[in-house]
């Protein structure tokens, strides 16, 4: 069975679905840059400890998720968000 060339219209689309793609990946990876940077000089600015650095990070982080989840699965859902330690504390993780 002989294989089908492309059409000029079929890669034509290819072409742009990976050019597509490429703008997209550049435009996450400044968006990544851009906000590295600015964690970058916070830290170098307030000079914490590596443990205080840590905990307010997992802090966004489970405050991120928190608010993920309660888009995702609704306000009163009761998904939980467990700190990167593993350690559920006394802080309420279910979201409510």
């Amino acid at each position: 069975m002989a294989k089908r060339s492309l059409s000029i219209a079929e890669r034509l689309l290819g072409r742009m679905g990976d050019e597509l793609e490429q703008e997209y990946r550049r435009e996450r990876r400044e968006a990544a840059e851009t906000l590295h940077n600015r964690f970058a000089e916070a830290i170098g600015e307030l000079r914490p400890s590596v443990e205080t650095l840590l905990y307010v990070l997992d802090m966004m982080r489970f405050d991120i998720l928190s608010q993920r989840n309660a888009e995702t699965f609704g306000p009163g859902s009761q998904v939980e968000v467990v700190p990167s330690d593993g350690k559920v504390s006394a802080i309420g993780l279910a979201v409510m």
